[in-house]
């Protein structure tokens, strides 16, 4: 992405207008490469440009309503990433109790071979 995002921006005239829209939340590709990691360029530049500019800038929009998502997703991940800032809208399915466990879940099962993958699942359920 900063390829293509770059290159619009080098390209730009005066007149141009130039939208750069994603979640600067989001994990990013895996960046292997410890050159590139001690040059900061694991930090998107849409992660550079969010920080750079304050909350109350013009041009810096927050999408806060979800119509995709459980709620129970997006009140997980609005506390935890989103200073409690998203909020669910549309219709929500009803799910039945199991266990009188009353959220959304999906169980998986996944045979690993390769070693990085087993370090990263490692992480991820460490994360959970």
């Amino acid at each position: 992405m900063e390829c293509e995002a770059i290159m619009s921006l080098a390209l730009a005239k005066e007149k141009t207008r130039i939208v750069l829209a994603g979640d600067h939340m989001q994990m990013s590709p895996e960046l292997l490469s410890n050159y590139a990691k001690e040059r900061k360029l694991d930090i998107s530049l849409l992660e550079r440009l969010y920080d750079h500019y304050p909350n109350d800038f013009p041009c810096k929009i927050l999408l806060c309503e979800n119509y995709r998502a459980h709620e129970a997703i997006i009140k997980f991940t609005s506390e935890l990433f989103y200073e409690q800032k998203l909020i669910t809208s549309g219709k929500q399915l009803k799910h039945e109790s199991i266990l009188n466990v009353r959220i959304p879940g999906t169980f998986m099962s996944k045979k690993i071979t390769n070693k990085l993958q087993k370090q990263k699942s490692a992480q991820v359920m460490r994360g959970l």
